[in-house]
């Protein structure tokens, strides 16, 4: 019963409240509408509610009860009057069942009551990117709500009614700045992790060396690098590039050369003196001593072997102990007679040709080709940067993978732009080395999409996608 006689004298309250703000004059009716007229705009309150009040206050006049001296000297006008005053008091009592319409009457009294000092925000509509609500539990609620269909007024404008437009816009701005650093480091710590994985790559032969260097010049960073790099060779997880690298090396050596011979000899001296599995050893020997069998899948059954940690780490101690590696470099003679060289390991895996002529032919102290050295030299370069890719991208997680392909993406655009008066030369010399990739991406069609105006790009663009040209990037040799 308490409760329902304070509520009722809530409700006169409030409506004297808006009788006396009506009988004030302009000014301050004025200040009130204003107010109203925020909270309307915030979208905090229905459309329904606003209209109510907006029929009820503003497009009507209100009266403060009469007072005594009124019925004794205009006593028909002062019935007139008070039957007016209950009329409207009756009407409001009826429309504050709304909860919309009695919130924003509460709302309107205690900006009143407090000075008309805006509890609730300048009311501005303020922009903010979708991936930056994620960091406002209340923001990402309402924006839920929003998308689940859950909230039907409002056009997708959530409403902030206790923060300032200049207080939200701050803290927006420090949401996009976080968000900027974030993506800034992560690109970084991608790039680093590229060019470190491509360094590393590159100085495998020498990491001793740089291993005793650090420790006698005390660079914690380094050292923490070559151990991880370290681990990785002594078995730690293999990624399927990795391994694909591995197979086509084995491979490349099998058969009745000194090489052969010398791995089985490797083997068996791991077999003895380092301590590893005798039957991964084993199973290793005679998967190896099998490669050129007709009949035989010996991809499938170097993946199904490479399950197996004990194989792996066979796998990779024959892998990178070996001394050939020393000199694991091809070298090509272009037409025009200049020499230049690439690794063994990229040329295996990216040129079906040069495969081929390491593994048929022993190892040849030069490989004829018919390019011309400036074309050649490109063409070096993009294998280097394709099996770079391959090398950091099989090792990444999702979001890190992305920013890989997003930093390729741009290098490859690059590549296009330096090269452009000789990509038909590029497109031979990949069709005559028999790189995929490299042939996929100096296409007729991505030729034509490079040189022709940006006017006409844009249409050319729906028929070659970048997606397409990437997508020749994950091709591995089987």
């Amino acid at each position: 019963m308490e409760d329902y006689d304070s509520f009722s004298l809530l409700k006169t309250e409030l409506f004297d409240f808006f009788c006396y703000v009506s009988d004030s004059g302009t000014g301050l009716r004025e200040e009130l509408i204003i107010e109203f007229l925020l909270l309307k705009q915030s979208r905090f309150y229905s459309e329904n509610a606003c209209q109510a009040f907006s029929d009820w206050f503003i497009f009507s006049r209100l009266h403060s009860k009469p007072g005594l001296l009124a019925r004794c000297f205009i006593p028909d006008k002062y019935h007139r009057l008070c039957d007016e005053y209950e009329l409207a008091r009756a009407h409001f009592y009826d429309l504050t069942k709304d909860d919309g319409f009695n919130g924003i009457c509460c709302s309107l009294h205690d900006w009143y009551k407090s000075g008309k000092k805006r509890c609730t925000a300048d009311l501005k509509l303020l922009g903010i990117d979708k991936s930056l609500v994620a960091e406002s539990g209340v923001l990402k609620g309402h924006a839920d709500a929003i998308e689940e269909g859950l909230v039907v007024d409002g056009d997708g404008v959530i409403p902030v009614p206790n923060v300032s437009s200049y207080v939200l816009s701050q803290v927006i701005l420090f949401l996009e700045k976080k968000q900027h650093f974030q993506e800034t480091h992560d690109k970084a710590a991608a790039h680093y992790e590229a060019w470190s994985t491509a360094f590393f790559n590159r100085n495998s032969l020498i990491l001793p060396e740089l291993h005793q260097a650090a420790q006698d010049l005390q660079i914690p960073s380094l050292l923490e690098s070559i151990g991880k790099v370290q681990k990785r060779k002594e078995g730690g997880h293999l990624n399927d590039n990795l391994s694909s690298e591995m197979f086509h090396y084995f491979c490349g050596m099998a058969g009745t050369n000194k090489r052969s011979r010398a791995i089985l000899e490797e083997l068996n001296n791991i077999k003895l003196f380092r301590g590893l599995d005798k039957v991964a050893c084993e199973k290793f020997g005679i998967w190896f001593t099998q490669i050129g069998d007709l009949g035989r899948d010996h991809h499938n059954e170097f993946k199904t072997l490479m399950k197996s940690p004990h194989f792996s780490q066979v796998c990779l101690s024959l892998y990178w102990g070996d001394e050939r590696l020393q000199f694991a470099q091809v070298s090509l003679r272009s037409q025009d007679g200049k020499v230049l060289k690439i690794d063994k390991s990229v040329a295996v895996d990216e040129s079906v040709f040069l495969r081929r002529c390491v593994r048929c032919s022993g190892w040849w102290t030069e490989i004829p080709v018919s390019i011309r050295s400036p074309v050649l030299s490109s063409v070096i370069d993009f294998c280097y940067k394709v099996w770079d890719f391959h090398k950091i991208y099989g090792s990444r997680r999702i979001k890190e993978g992305l920013v890989v392909v997003d930093h390729f993406r741009g290098w490859v655009t690059e590549f296009l732009k330096n090269n452009i008066d000789m990509l038909s030369e590029l497109y031979e010399a990949a069709d005559f080395l028999e790189i995929p990739s490299l042939m996929l991406l100096t296409t007729e069609d991505v030729t034509d999409l490079v040189t022709r105006p940006l006017d006409k790009a844009s249409v050319l663009s729906g028929k070659v996608s970048f997606s397409r040209m990437l997508s020749s990037l994950f091709f591995k040799f089987t």
